[in-house]
């Protein structure tokens, strides 16, 4: 490696004015500029050097984000809505070395702009209960190697290669809650909306027996339908615990790989996928005296992908400490993944025949117990207790 070079710029310019006691408006500007430049010239086969294959030259990343707010109350009524404008530029180029030693440049020059309004409007029923709808738009963009023709065939049995024909991701979501507040209770229902157009996944196209290229492709379409439901009381001011839980039907439309299909000559099947899915959470702490504890365990339900899901999983803990010595020493005692390891972790996925059944077998899962302990010598106060405010 000869030279590389990376440098990133950041600028934000806000400005917040406000009409009235009860209406304000807000003009940003975000700049986010990342620039690489190298000179990497080294080709591997088998751990031994040869000829340099590809040189990746220099990779520029712009975004621009404008964006405009505006917020009011009237009675019962509250608005914040906005739109922000956002462009991404992305531009680079490889050099491709082929067999004669002649550079062939793979230049990359996209552009992605994109219009992104919001919105919330909250109605307060009466002083213990609000109803609120919320609507979105997001884009998230390709970034450089996944929109690089370039195939990398370092690896003998494995190739890479980005597309440069990829489209931005957009998500569009749509939440209509109820809550109701109360001083030792309150719960929320929630339903919710999520849209996904051209989510961007690096698929597997067996090209041979023993050749795999792996390529980024936008793979489906995909949408979220579902309720949040939460609850939180205090039974008393020693004990409090929470509950929450999400129902949701996940539905995917993966026709736009039948190309590729096509293309490759290859086996596809179940382009439409759906399933329905929850999640449950439980969370209590007690305080007795300067004794704290607090137990969790949430649970997450399989979770489908475009090619195939994720096997469901646990995450639980739990944690007490004692306080000593006018509250500055603290003994905390825990045992963490009481009940990750009930449940097998992994994953299962068919990309165009090549099946992968994951089973993961990790210490992160198992039981962990910890110990630590904290004083506190003095409260900090960057020597501001002396300062004088006036006069």
């Amino acid at each position: 490696k000869k030279n590389d070079i990376r440098k990133i710029i950041f600028c934000n310019i806000f400005y917040n004015h406000f009409i009235s006691d009860n209406t304000r408006w807000n003009l940003s500007y975000d700049l986010l500029m990342k620039i690489e430049d190298s000179l990497i010239n080294k080709h591997y086969i088998f751990d031994k050097l040869y000829l340099s294959q590809s040189q990746f030259d220099y990779d520029i990343n712009q975004q621009h984000n404008l964006s405009y707010r505006f917020g009011t109350t009237l009675k019962k009524w509250k608005l914040d809505g906005g739109i922000n404008l956002k462009d991404n530029l992305i531009k680079g180029s490889y050099t491709r070395f082929d067999t004669n030693s002649k550079n062939i440049i793979i230049p990359i020059n996209k552009n992605y702009f994109r219009i992104l309004p919001s919105a919330t409007v909250v109605f307060a029923i009466n002083d213990t209960s609000e109803v609120k709808l919320t609507l979105s738009k997001t884009s998230t963009s390709p970034y450089f190697y996944q929109l690089s023709d370039y195939v990398d065939k370092i690896d003998l049995y494995n190739w890479n290669s980005g597309n440069s024909l990829l489209k931005p991701v957009d998500f569009y979501s749509v939440y209509l809650g109820y809550s109701y507040n109360k001083e030792k209770w309150n719960a929320s229902a929630e339903g919710f909306f999520n849209y996904t157009n051209n989510e961007i996944a690096e698929i597997s196209i067996p090209l041979t027996s023993l050749l795999v290229l792996y390529k980024s492709e936008n793979v489906a379409r995909q949408t979220n339908t579902g309720v949040d439901l939460s609850l939180w009381v205090q039974v008393n001011s020693k004990f409090n615990f929470s509950l929450s839980s999400s129902i949701f039907h996940t539905y995917y439309d993966t026709k736009a790989l039948k190309n590729t299909a096509d293309y490759y000559k290859l086996p596809v099947n179940n382009l439409i996928r759906k399933q329905f899915g929850y999640n449950a959470k439980y969370n209590m702490e007690y305080k007795i005296k300067k004794i704290y504890a607090m137990f969790y365990v949430n649970y997450y339900a399989k979770e489908l992908t475009y090619s195939g899901y994720k096997r469901g999983w646990i995450n639980s803990s739990f944690n007490i400490s004692r306080k000593f010595f006018n509250d500055k020493l603290r003994i905390t005692l825990g045992m963490n993944n009481i009940l990750d390891d009930l449940i097998e972790h992994g994953s299962y996925s068919n990309n165009f025949g090549i099946i992968s059944d994951t089973k993961i077998y990790d210490s992160k899962y198992k039981r962990l117990y910890s110990f630590s302990v904290q004083y506190d010598f003095r409260q900090g106060d960057r020597d501001t207790k002396d300062l004088k405010i006036g006069g």
